[in-house]
């Protein structure tokens, strides 16, 4: 990229980054955090002109998004079922075995 900083030359990976960090907090998932932020601060140390090494970091960058939303969209789904199950208009099945459906992470949902 000659010159320029790297987060102009990649800036989608740092956004996919950035969203990663921000979903990563609100399912109070903190090793996944910490591993997003030093992935993110290895791409910008070697601050090289490209090559194999963000294509790599990219790689990974966009594989834990990817993972990170799916697990958001199942916490929303656990969510929603346990609203369900709590308003008695299905069956008990988060919430069985008395652990009233709370959690600490959602990263943990099935």
């Amino acid at each position: 990229m000659g010159g320029s900083f790297v987060v102009e030359g990649f800036s989608f990976i740092f956004i996919a980054g950035m969203v990663s960090i921000i979903l990563s907090i609100l399912l109070r998932s903190f090793l996944t955090t910490f591993i997003q932020v030093i992935l993110l601060a290895a791409l910008l140390i070697i601050n090289s002109d490209g090559g194999l090494v963000y294509v790599i970091g990219g790689l990974a960058q966009f594989a834990l998004t990817g993972l990170i939303i799916f697990k958001y969209i199942m916490a929303i789904e656990m969510n929603y079922q346990l609203v369900m199950e709590k308003t008695h208009q299905i069956p008990v099945n988060v919430s069985g075995n008395g652990d009233r459906g709370s959690r600490f992470s959602f990263w943990q949902t099935k």
